[in-house]
């Protein structure tokens, strides 16, 4: 027996202009049913492909609008590339942007590439000298004083998470 829209609903709860799917999930983010044949789908797809009748190529898959995970409304339901998913879930977790994190994976990649040593950095950023000058006084390259200078290297987090994150990389 083929499963309808209509079979689909049923084992949905209706939250907003969602509905939640309240039976099995893969992976924890992804609705699955067993169908005739004892194949189990996913959800979504089979919404997507066979009761909607759209056509999924190869290298896209079917992705949600909104950001509830247990979502099969087929209003929700869109084709999407494998791009458009990460940078969705990237969004919806804020992934990288852990001012926290991203100090302690600056400092680690220091500690391990750099040639500046702290005390270094700091008189970079508190020299009066021009870029020219104190890198010739230095030793270093005109690029790494004014990369450190502009924050572009060596980020100053300073303790505080919030430091450091109106400038851009």
């Amino acid at each position: 027996m083929k499963m309808t829209l209509k079979d689909i609903h049923e084992r949905c709860i209706e939250i907003g202009d969602c509905m939640e799917w309240q039976g099995g999930m893969s992976h924890g983010n992804t609705p699955v049913a067993r169908v005739s044949g004892g194949n189990v789908v996913s959800v979504r797809r089979y919404i997507f492909t066979e009761l909607l009748g759209n056509d999924l190529p190869k290298g896209r898959f079917t992705a949600i609008t909104c950001q509830n995970q247990r979502c099969v409304a087929s209003g929700h339901i869109i084709s999407a590339d494998r791009a458009y998913i990460m940078e969705a879930a990237s969004a919806a977790t804020r992934y990288g942007q852990n001012p926290v994190r991203n100090a302690k994976i600056a400092a680690s990649a220091r500690a391990r590439t750099s040639s500046l040593s702290p005390e270094v950095v700091q008189a970079i950023k508190e020299s009066p000298l021009s870029g020219a000058a104190l890198a010739r006084e230095l030793g270093f390259a005109k690029s790494t004083v004014n990369n450190v200078r502009a924050n572009k290297s060596w980020k100053t987090y300073a303790g505080n998470p919030w430091a450091g994150m109106g400038a851009r990389a």
